[in-house]
This record gives structure tokens, sequence and C-alpha cells, in this order.
């Protein structure tokens, strides 16, 4: 049980140390503040990521996402509202991309809600996370578990154990390998967006997406 203990601490300690190398390296910058869109069209694993929205969606957004970033939580706000706009056509996904470096309660959190996942009760942890002043102290976030009436035992033990760890990891390696470099940080329909863009920019660009597939579908006959 011990070795089993140090070998999850040694874990954190690593991505923790390898996310404090890439901000002293200007690879993460943190929160962002300026817009940046890409019109180049990334290729995404979703495979494993927590989605809502639209079950056969011909737009999908994915969003990497520090949960202690302000500019986070309301990106993730707008595309709720957004989900409700486009029930029939946008589906949006999650990716985790803490950066304790910078904030230190990310981590914790990421852990939090995928536990919470573990219940099945991913989203509604995480709406309570990024509600407005939010706390995510540990209090806060024990506080938050039993709202949602989780099994508590299995809560800590879960924040304890390896698995959401690794799953926060993975996609932590896949940010990085698409030039994540700092949150939010969106892909709609594999163009990524960096910063929070207004939401009619991202009203203008989803409507564009459904626009463009039917063109998509005669060139794929």
């Amino acid at each position: 049980m011990r070795t089993s203990a140090l070998s999850r601490l040694g874990a954190r300690r690593c991505a923790a140390l390898l996310l404090l190398l890439a901000v002293g390296l200007g690879l993460i910058a943190g929160c962002a503040e300026e817009i940046a869109e890409d019109t180049t069209r990334y290729e995404i694993d979703l495979s494993d990521s927590p989605a809502r929205g639209a079950s056969r969606p011909s737009v999908v957004l994915v969003e990497f996402i520090d949960i202690q970033c302000p500019y986070c939580a309301t990106a993730l706000r707008r595309s709720t509202d957004l989900l409700e706009r486009y029930p029939d056509d946008l589906q949006l996904v999650f990716k985790h991309f803490p950066v304790p470096a910078i904030h230190t309660r990310a981590m914790p959190a990421a852990i939090a809600v995928e536990c919470a996942r573990a219940q099945g009760r991913f989203w509604e942890m995480l709406d309570r996370l990024v509600a407005s002043e939010a706390s995510l102290s540990e209090d806060a976030l024990v506080e938050h578990a039993e709202a949602l009436d989780l099994d508590m035992a299995a809560f800590h033990v879960c924040q304890a154990s390896q698995p959401p760890l690794d799953r926060i990891l993975r996609d932590q390696a896949q940010g990085v390998a698409l030039h994540v470099q700092a949150t939010p940080t969106s892909f709609l329909n594999g163009r990524r967006i960096v910063g929070l863009p207004s939401t009619q920019r991202l009203i203008e660009l989803i409507e564009q997406e459904m626009a463009r597939q039917p063109e998509q579908a005669s060139d794929d006959r």
C-alpha cells in the first residue's frame, strides 16, 4: 500500500514539474485573454471523453479546460447555453488541461469531477465547480460531492487512486500534441480557437459549420 501511495505521489509530482517547466519555457501560458483562430483542422481523439448535446452532431466543440481558470468557467457556461440553442446539431466534448503551476486547485478539481464521473455525475459536478464564485477548496469539493448525493467513501477512495489522474494526464498530453498553450482552447470541428470569443462569434462559427455540412457530404460522395 505504501509503495502504491508513493508511486501516485511521484506521478503527480512529475506531472506538476512537467507543467511548471512548460510554463517556464512559455509553452503554457495559463488563462488566455487574447483570441486567436486557426483554419487548420486537427484530428482529435474523442474516445473516453465526456460529451453532451446532440447524439449525431454536425458540429463538435472540444474544449480543453483548466477548471480554476475564470475564462474557462465562462467558456463552459456559454457552451452549455449554446447546446440549448442548437440541441440537434451541437455536441460539447470536455478535455482536461489543468495547469497546477498557476492554478493550485485545478488538479484537485479535475480529480473531483473524474471521481464524480465514476458515479455517473460528471457534468453535474463540473457545472457546480464552474458556477460563479464556486470555491475549489478541499472542503468545498466534499460539499459539492455530498450535495450530489455521491457515495462519499467511494469518492474519497477515488481521489487517492491512479485512474482519474491517468485520464487527466492523457488529456493534457493530447492537448500538448495539439499545440494547446493556454486555456480555454477549443476545437470547433477540428478548428482551433484560443481564448474566449464572444457568444456572437461562436454562433457565427457554428452556423458556418452547419452550412458546410451539405457541401462536405457532396464532396464525400
